[in-house]
């Protein structure tokens, strides 16, 4: 089963079960336990994927006359666990109605994406007459984010009991991240009863830039205290996608010939997706 579908089955049935022992709960005359500012901690995982798209990956020059395209496959990384995240949030709500409740929040999540893909791919390109080729590149992919999320937007809900609220969200988010990526190859052009061995540095490329990204949240809140309720929350947030493209040089050395130099031509797209399962305590003024 996919984590994300795991997880998420998971969440809902804590929030089946604590849903169904407050509603039991013994009433107090005011539904005022959610009403008015409040700040939250939470502490819980991260689960993060992207896709991964390179649509152009070319070397050309000298060395490598008349090359096209490689076309480098597509790969979609599903959820894999990050380190524990951490959440900070303050905002106001309010009760109406006894039963129905509306705020607004505005927070910050710890910088918890980090992920490393390494693949390759063959290098595909038309050299001169009579001569055959077995080219392979290597690629990694490097995507960190490199600041805090900040989170602004709104939550509405239902009181199922007076103690007890059962709240959906809906916000934007906005991070820096870190694009990375490497290629180099190796192989054999053979010509007749001549082989040649190529190999190449590594070519390098980077960006950064700030995503802003949509959030959806579910959450449950319990009050336990005077002042203090305890939540777990489930936020999914898909970010906008992130290109990388350039061009670069490297140093082709060949078998029996005189070193070259190459271009390569690299067009990358990825898009993030993160969730966020948290537990924590809220501290009403």
């Amino acid at each position: 089963m996919n984590k994300t579908v795991f997880s998420t089955l998971c969440v809902a049935g804590l929030f089946t079960f604590f849903s169904t022992h407050c509603l039991a709960a013994t009433p107090i005359e005011k539904a005022n336990a959610f009403s008015g500012f409040y700040a939250s901690l939470g502490l819980g995982s991260n689960l993060n994927s992207f896709s991964n798209k390179m649509s152009k990956l070319r070397y050309y020059g000298a060395t490598l006359a008349r090359s096209t395209d490689s076309n480098f496959p597509s790969s979609d990384i599903k959820s894999s666990a990050s380190p524990m995240a951490f959440q900070a949030e303050g905002g106001w709500g309010k009760v109406f109605n006894q039963k129905y409740y509306y705020g607004g929040f505005a927070g910050l999540e710890s910088a918890n994406f980090s992920k490393e893909v390494n693949s390759s791919a063959t290098l595909v390109y038309s050299p001169v007459s009579a001569t055959s080729n077995n080219f392979t590149a290597s690629n990694t992919f490097t995507l960190k984010q490199t600041t805090p999320s900040y989170v602004l937007g709104g939550k509405f809900g239902y009181l199922l009991s007076p103690k007890a609220l059962l709240w959906a969200g809906l916000g934007l988010s906005q991070a820096s991240f870190k694009l990375s990526a490497t290629s180099s190859y190796v192989g054999t052009s053979t010509t007749g009863d001549s082989v040649s061995n190529h190999t190449s540095t590594t070519a390098s490329f980077s960006e950064s830039k700030e995503l802003l990204g949509v959030s959806y949240a579910v959450g449950f809140e319990y009050h336990f205290l005077p002042r203090w309720n305890g939540f777990i929350s489930d936020t999914f947030t898909s970010y906008n996608s992130m290109d990388l493209n350039g061009t670069t040089s490297v140093t082709v050395t060949a078998s029996g010939a005189a070193d070259q130099f190459a271009q390569v031509e690299l067009n990358d797209s990825v898009s993030l997706f993160t969730q966020n399962i948290m537990l924590g305590a809220t501290y009403q003024f």
